[in-house]
């Protein structure tokens, strides 16, 4: 079973103090963790009302909006569940190789992947309560998605009876991407609305008052980071129809569905020096196509190292944080 957890507000119910007490823990000390405490030291607010400031009041939950560091402090909280989570023999996760992999965490996006699942989901979701109550963390049990992937027909029914998430029958997105039971079914549910969100995109933006530079640029701004996130994603066999159609899209918006005013022989000649047409001249399908080579042959070349899973360090290391500026951190034994 896979589980998608939404966290509710999941930056402005953070306690200050369970924070301080995990960046301690962590062993952060000296200049940086007293300027962290001189920022969230006894924090207020007060509102507005017909013009007048009303009398401030304390907060004591949240990291401040809009601050860089603010996602940092989160992680570092988050990380204690996550610790908690990895170290709970109760919870069994998927076996990768030697390595059991239970979680995988991006900013407040966190996703579980469960093996056992009538003993191991009860333990989950007491461990996420014990969580929330020191920390302030809560689920969003209605935007939380679970995943069911089993032959047991009697176990899933009882899941479905007993878990307070909704249940996704199909797919369930994590990071943009969707995850489907079966591989072959990749393609249509991310490629296929890809080329979709695509064609959307380019017919909403049709009859932008902008040059035909200007309208490459856009493409290179909005259209490709989208297209190349999904081939570093998921760098499955993708037909070159695909490819072909994509810069079919793109070329029609680029000249506004009339007859292109530069050949493309001439638009594609990477020999061509002329002033200002050096960041016009790569063919899109070749980006497209590159950028997906590169990530397959990566794979490839690396298909004996586990390339998802090593991003996730299986326990945080205390002392990873004392680097950190203006702080020497604690004195370890060698």
């Amino acid at each position: 079973m896979i589980i998608s957890i939404d966290a509710e507000k999941a930056f402005e119910k953070i306690q200050h103090p369970f924070m301080m007490k995990t960046l301690s823990k962590l062993g952060l000390e000296g200049t940086f963790l007293n300027t962290i405490k001189a920022v969230y030291d006894k924090p207020t607010a007060s509102n507005i009302l017909n013009g007048e400031k009303l009398e401030a009041f304390p907060l004591k939950t949240g990291t401040k909006q809009g601050c860089p560091f603010s996602p940092l402090l989160f992680n570092i909280v988050l990380e204690v569940l996550a610790r908690a989570i990895r170290q709970e023999k109760e919870i069994k996760g998927i076996q990768i190789g030697k390595e059991e992999v239970k979680l995988s965490l991006f900013a407040d996006d966190m996703i579980l992947y469960i093996w056992d699942l009538i003993n191991s989901y009860k333990r989950l979701l007491e461990l996420i309560e014990e969580f929330g109550k020191v920390a302030g963390y809560k689920v969003n049990a209605q935007k939380s998605t679970a995943f069911v992937y089993t032959d047991n027909a009697r176990a899933e029914e009882e899941l479905l009876r007993s878990i307070p998430f909704t249940i996704a029958t199909k797919t369930i997105k994590y990071l943009a991407i969707n995850l489907t039971k079966d591989v072959k079914d990749l393609y249509d549910e991310n490629y296929k609305t890809l080329k979709k969100e695509i064609e959307d995109d380019t017919k909403k933006w049709k009859n932008l008052p902008c040059s035909w530079i200007g309208r490459i640029n856009i493409i290179k701004m909005s259209i490709l980071p989208k297209a190349i996130y999904k081939f570093n994603a998921i760098p499955i066999k993708i037909p070159k129809s695909f490819f072909k159609d994509l810069e079919k899209m793109m070329l029609k918006f680029i000249w506004r569905n009339r007859r292109p005013r530069i050949a493309k022989a001439i638009l594609y000649n990477k020999k061509k020096k002329k002033k200002g047409w050096r960041h016009h001249n790569s063919r899109l399908q070749d980006i497209l196509q590159g950028s997906y080579n590169q990530t397959a042959w990566y794979w490839y070349k690396n298909r004996w190292i586990d390339q998802w899973n090593r991003i996730e360090t299986p326990e945080i290391n205390p002392n990873i944080y004392n680097q950190l500026i203006f702080d020497k951190g604690p004195k370890t034994n060698p």
